[in-house]
């Protein structure tokens, strides 16, 4: 892929590598995968249709079963021109203890021209004395559609405390492949050794989700009816917000949220996700078959 990720990827040998790229498939309405390559402990399974749209549905597999300290890997997805693909993991991604330094993934993302890519990761579990890393750099055409989905969940501790993780960084940046204006730089830190107890922070919720949106429909309607839609949810806190920048037509909005159980979040965040896919496309609600 062009434009490569920061020099941080090249300055260690990923554990675990994935690189794919999806097309629109032709005649028969199917994206497909054309371009597909994976190393060490990152593995994809098969492609599945989960209904007639013609939207492609990848699963990545980490074949390690945790992270662990000074791991790094490696991901790039690029959706073509008018394709669809979906992106989930098979399980959640749990980070273990890192002595040996921080656990670093990047992610490169393109989505092309009318294009749509929905990215709907199973939660990033941290243990104790867990440090992770993550850095995401997307590039959108104005005209296609984006969706991201994350949630935060603290692992079991033997004496029950909930943030015993040392620190958790997510950093993402959206950017206009038309025009090359930032869109969104998002960086999310959670460092309980530092915050834990003060006000503000999480008050009395142990798990966290982030949902963003960015598609050539988002308005301010969409926003107010997803916090609407969020007082219906009486065990989650968020609020949506709209996204705007000068100088890119991208569209796009972020809703944060905490909750006490991560299946809360999950479905709240499929409920929104198969709330746009039928309004905007016709499409049935998500059903990712894992259980």
């Amino acid at each position: 892929m062009n434009n490569p990720l920061p020099t941080l990827v090249d300055s260690a040998t990923p554990v675990g590598t994935l690189w794919l790229t999806i097309d629109d498939g032709g005649p028969d309405g199917r994206s497909r995968a054309v371009e597909q390559y994976h190393e060490g402990a990152l593995r994809i399974i098969r492609p599945h249709y989960l209904d007639d749209s013609g939207q492609v549905s990848f699963t990545i597999v980490a074949v390690g079963g945790g992270y662990l300290g000074g791991d790094v890997y490696d991901q790039r997805f690029r959706v073509r021109d008018n394709a669809q693909a979906l992106i989930t993991t098979q399980s959640a991604t749990k980070i273990y203890r890192t002595p040996q330094g921080p656990v670093r993934q990047f992610t490169e993302i393109e989505v092309g021209e009318h294009a749509v890519l929905e990215y709907l990761a199973d939660q990033t579990i941290a243990y104790r004395e867990a440090t992770y890393h993550q850095f995401t750099k997307v590039k959108l055409h104005p005209s296609s559609t984006f969706v991201l989905s994350e949630e935060i969940t603290p692992g079991w501790h033997p004496a029950g405390m909930h943030f015993a993780y040392d620190e958790l960084r997510l950093h993402t940046e959206i950017e206009d492949s038309s025009t090359g204006r930032l869109f969104l730089l998002d960086n999310l830190l959670l460092n309980p050794a530092q915050r834990q107890g003060s006000f503000g922070w999480t008050e009395d919720y142990t798990h966290s989700g982030q949902f963003i949106v960015v598609a050539p429909r988002v308005d301010q309607e969409l926003v107010d009816e997803l916090n609407q839609l969020l007082g219906q949810w009486p065990r989650v806190h968020g609020a949506a917000s709209l996204l705007g920048a000068p100088g890119t037509e991208l569209k796009g909005l972020l809703l944060r949220t905490l909750s006490n159980r991560t299946e809360e979040l999950i479905l709240l965040h499929e409920q929104i996700t198969s709330l746009l896919r039928q309004r905007w496309r016709n499409q049935p609600p998500v059903n990712l078959r894992k259980y």
